[in-house]
């Protein structure tokens, strides 16, 4: 008031003596005034609605009107501007009320020094108030723009007072007034008692954090919030209030839980791994001594035996694979095969996992159905997809497997994301199970996504089979609603036929096992495989230098007079791995050939890295595929 700006003043008052006597006082007083003057009701309202003023100064009476109807037409007009009365006598009655209904003071005529002063004092508050109302915005700001919950909830009431937009968004409503009707331990809280709990923890501490509760959002879906916040009191010491900040970490407990999980796949991949290496030994031991055993006897009935007992060995290296796939330590071996075979031989092993309340069916493609995949990968999709739709049938219910030939046309490709048209086989698993809802069908091949219950499904299985379809350059489409079940349909990319017809396991187990006479550097640490296998070479004529480590392997081969013309050794032994063992071999025998073999890998074997003869074998394999394999090696 006392800058360059002066004080725009409106002055209601008909006498001039009056008026004259104010604008002095005033300019006393230091306040540099620029001023306009009403007479009567007429002229205020002229004023009031021309320009903007600072502060009224208003006769309480003038003709035809009144200094407090002067000011309710300004509040009418939505004018928070000060307002001083100035009376020759106002009684203490009439004082209180205009003051009550927000005059900001009263000046009486025969005492008018005071003027200046209650001018001051009228435009300081409407300065404090101004600021105050700025301060509570920029607040009220800060809390309805805040990222996080903010709310304060009544303790005996059961109910938020007061709770900002991200609160009401968190917990998946429209708007506050819906949020402020919730009951808290009813429509909030979970889990039944939980309130009453978290409020006998936090209520006698002067502050809580980072409490973590379990609340639901409209509609039922729980989520878990991180509070923290105080209690407000009242005189008795009570706590009545909890002022509280609430961040939703559903996302971060999710991603938690996911890298817990990924830690423990890891642990029990590593864990089956190694149960499958050491298993699939002795597998070899009892299946290659069935073969001999098999070779040397014409009683039919020891035939019979034997034969259950390669039957059986087979199967279990089929779960042997399946843990080997699990761990993430299944060699990835694609070759052509004819999906039909591959599915009708696989098939074989399901009943047992499915249940007698399950309808099994299996219809297959009129032609070969060629595809290049890895076989025991493919057995793994077919397996988590058969898993899921028994899930998905408490009850019991049908199972379809189908294999098919299919042409996509450009408008067939364009109804499944990123599928390409080309020739297909396609492989389809349908069921007739609960089925999902969209959502729920959107994020069923995300890793860890599941719907089962807690400890009944990792949600890997759908993931894994996504991540091996894709690896093998497929395509995976799913359809299915509420209640009319799921169906599954895999396009892989048709093979062209192979250029040696493809045998069926019945047909490759009859096929003459070869003969040879060549030398053979046999590396193996397990002694009763090592024994068996050479047993087997050398009644098949070769010659067989057998060693337990690479660094006797390798002396061996230095002492040996004559030619060595294939290293067999398993891939990973105490000291040296076998791919060591070979690189190591050919720098002397470049002409050699080699043959990894073992019953896991915890890296997939580039052929490249040991030229283009090297070969792997994923024990448990038959002596007479082992015999094939020399022989399709050394004539290469």
């Amino acid at each position: 008031m006392t800058g360059t700006q002066p004080l725009r003043v409106l002055f209601l008052e008909d006498t001039d003596a009056d008026y004259e006597l104010c604008l002095r006082l005033l300019q006393l007083g230091g306040i540099n005034v620029e001023a306009d003057r009403a007479s009567n009701q007429e002229e205020f309202r002229e004023q009031a609605n021309r320009a903007v003023h600072d502060i009224v100064i208003a006769d309480y009476q003038v003709p035809g009107w009144t200094g407090l109807a002067a000011f309710q037409f300004l509040r009418s007009m939505s004018l928070d501007i000060p307002f001083i009365l100035v009376t020759g006598s106002l009684g203490d009655e009439l004082a209180a009320e205009c003051i009550k209904q927000g005059v900001s003071d009263y000046i009486l005529k025969d005492r008018p020094t005071r003027l200046p002063i209650a001018v001051k004092q009228a435009i300081e508050r409407k300065e404090a108030a101004g600021a105050l109302h700025r301060s509570e915005a920029d607040f009220r700001s800060l809390v309805d723009h805040a990222p996080v919950g903010i709310y304060l909830s009544s303790v005996k009431e059961d109910r938020f007072l007061a709770v900002n937009p991200a609160l009401v968004k968190m917990l998946g409503y429209a708007s506050a007034e819906e949020v402020m009707q919730l009951c808290l331990s009813r429509d909030v809280y979970a889990k039944a008692g939980e309130r009453e709990s978290v409020l006998e923890q936090v209520s006698n501490q002067d502050s809580f954090l980072g409490v973590e509760l379990r609340w639901k959002r409209k509609g039922g879906k729980v989520g878990t919030v991180r509070v923290s916040g105080r209690p407000i009191r009242n005189q008795q010491g009570e706590t009545v209030i909890h002022e509280v900040v609430a961040e939703d970490i559903t996302e971060q407990k999710s991603l938690e839980e996911q890298l817990w999980q990924a830690q423990k796949m890891e642990a029990v991949g590593r864990l089956a791994g190694g149960v499958a290496h050491d298993f699939n030994n002795l597998l070899m031991v009892v299946n290659s001594c069935a073969e001999l055993a098999l070779q040397h006897t014409s009683d039919a009935r020891v035939r019979k035996y034997v034969e259950q007992i390669i039957a059986a060995g087979t199967k279990a290296a089929s779960v042997t694979r399946q843990l080997l796939t699990f761990g993430r330590k299944q060699v990835f071996e694609s070759k052509i095969v004819d999906l039909n075979l591959l599915i009708c031989d696989f098939t074989r092993f399901l009943p047992p996992l499915i249940g007698e309340d399950v309808e099994l069916g299996l219809v297959t493609a009129a032609d070969p159905a060629y595809v290049k995949i890895d076989a025991g990968q493919t057995e793994q999709v077919v397996m988590n997809l058969i898993v899921n739709a028994r899930d998905a049938m408490p009850t019991g219910g049908k199972i379809a497997i189908e294999i098919a030939l299919v042409d996509v046309t450009a408008d067939d490709a364009r109804l499944i994301p990123d599928l390409p048209a080309g020739c297909y086989v396609t492989l389809t698993i349908s069921d007739t199970g609960m089925g999902m809802d969209i959502e729920t069908r959107g994020r069923i091949f995300e890793p860890f996504f599941t719907t089962k219950e807690p400890g009944k499904g990792t949600g890997l299985g759908l993931a894994t089979v996504f991540g091996i379809v894709k690896q093998a350059g497929g395509f995976i489409s799913v359809y299915s609603e509420p209640g009319k079940g799921t169906t599954f349909r895999i396009y892989f990319p048709r093979a062209a036929e192979p250029s040696q017809p493809i045998a069926s396991p019945a047909e490759s187990s009859t096929e003459e096992v070869p003969r040879g006479s060549e030398t053979i550097l046999f590396v193996e640490d397990e002694a009763s495989l090592r024994a068996i296998t050479k047993e087997f070479l050398e009644s098949m004529g070769y010659t067989v230098l057998e060693s337990a480590n690479g660094a006797e392997a390798l002396a061996l081969s230095l002492k040996y007079p004559g030619p060595i013309h294939v290293v067999l050794t398993d891939l990973v032994m105490p000291g040296a791995r076998g791919s060591e063992i070979a690189f190591r071999f050919k720098e002397s025998n470049p002409t050699a050939k080699v043959i990894l073999m073992s019953g896991y890998s915890d890296r997939i074997i580039q052929s490249e890295d040991l030229g283009p003869d090297a070969l792997f074998l994923q024990k448990p394999f038959k002596l007479s595929t082992l015999a094939q394999k020399l022989r399709s090696v050394l004539d290469a």
